[in-house]
């Protein structure tokens, strides 16, 4: 009768633990369920809409994806298409965000440019042939004046003219500006051997250079302005300032020729030798944010602006001038705002993606 009893609490003892064993996995298994509900999400940080619940590579380009950080701190930002997220100190550690001040700083604009050194055997012919020209342009057209009724004098003075402006033209082109042009009229008419003298033409400065000023740095350049010239095949570097700006744009290259005087050369130069010239112009002072830092849409430029608690807030600026150190803002940043210069290709995406998610 024990024996059945001892038997029959056996049972009991494995039933009940056999029970509580089920129930405990079932509670783990629905607890596993409910948080099955929550996967985490990769996305393409080149294309932020390739999401997926596990780790892989992206369709499109190849890229390995990126696990979205959700955190609570994450919210609607005012641009449109874009949130305001947080990230952990460590993680800015992992992806290399480094962050800087936006201040004031003067702005400088670096043309470059090459050119040639020139001869000034064809300048010197094209000058002597601009004066030739004026003066018979002048002398006929009194006459024409006094017998404007003759029709021959009339063809005469028309072909001198056209011969003038052509005169006018190839100087143009070679670099003189309209008012070294006008100091070739100086003209003494009581004495008419006595022809101006030739422009640019120096003994103590027999090296000039013929630069090619594309036509979209145009405005920036001005007579008397300091250049840098390099000279590859001499492998020196020397100083000079431009003399004068030619006003003919050249239909192919797109370009202007512009004169420019060299200041000291050690070794002498050879005609057509090639140089590289460097323009720095001062554009004022203004506030700059690298070139790094903005991210360009191509409709619009991104930068992000480091908020408290380690909360980074995309925001949309307005760019004026371009330099080699970056952009000039107009608008979108104040001075003392601290943003992001590395690391925000990542920002970028996982904003868009998590403002996405918003819309």
């Amino acid at each position: 009768m024990k024996t059945k009893n001892i038997i029959s609490i056996v049972i009991l003892t494995v039933v009940v633990l056999g029970i509580g064993m089920f129930i405990r996995q079932h509670n783990m298994f629905t607890e596993s369920s409910g948080k099955q509900g929550h996967h985490d999400i990769y996305y393409c940080p080149m294309h932020p809409k390739i999401l997926y619940d596990h780790p892989g590579r992206c369709p499109i380009c190849g890229m390995d994806l990126v696990k979205k950080i959700v955190g609570p701190s994450q919210q609607e930002s005012g641009l449109q298409g874009y949130a305001t997220i947080s990230v952990t100190v460590p993680r800015q550690q992992l992806i290399g965000l480094r962050t800087q001040i936006v201040n004031v700083k003067p702005i400088v604009k670096i043309i470059r440019a090459f050119g040639t050194v020139s001869s000034a055997a064809e300048l010197y012919k094209i000058q002597n042939e601009f004066i030739d020209a004026y003066v018979a342009y002048v002398n006929v057209h009194r006459d024409y004046k006094r017998i404007s009724d003759r029709r021959a004098t009339w063809d005469v003075h028309r072909d001198l003219q056209i011969s003038l402006l052509e005169a006018k033209d190839k100087l143009l082109k070679l670099g003189l500006s309209e008012g070294e042009i006008d100091k070739l009229q100086n003209v003494s008419w009581s004495e008419i051997w006595k022809q101006p003298k030739l422009l640019l033409f120096n003994d103590s400065r027999p090296y000039w250079v013929m630069a090619q000023i594309f036509e979209q740095d145009y405005s920036f350049v001005r007579e008397g302005q300091e250049v840098e010239v390099s000279i590859p095949a001499l492998r020196e570097k020397t100083k000079g300032f431009i003399r004068s700006v030619g006003g003919f744009v050249d239909p192919v290259s797109r370009s202007v020729t512009a004169l420019i005087e060299l200041r000291d050369v050690s070794r002498p130069l050879a005609a057509n030798m090639l140089v590289d010239i460097t323009i720095p112009v001062k554009l004022g002072d203004a506030l700059l944010v690298p070139r790094q830092a903005v991210m360009d849409t191509g409709v619009r430029k991104i930068v992000f602006v480091c908020k408290a608690g380690n909360t980074f807030e995309p925001r949309e600026i307005q760019t004026g001038w371009e330099t080699d150190d970056g952009f000039e803002v107009q608008s979108g940043l104040t001075a003392g705002e601290r943003i992001v210069v590395n690391g925000n290709f990542l920002l970028d995406s996982e904003s868009r993606v998590e403002g996405e998610a918003h819309e």
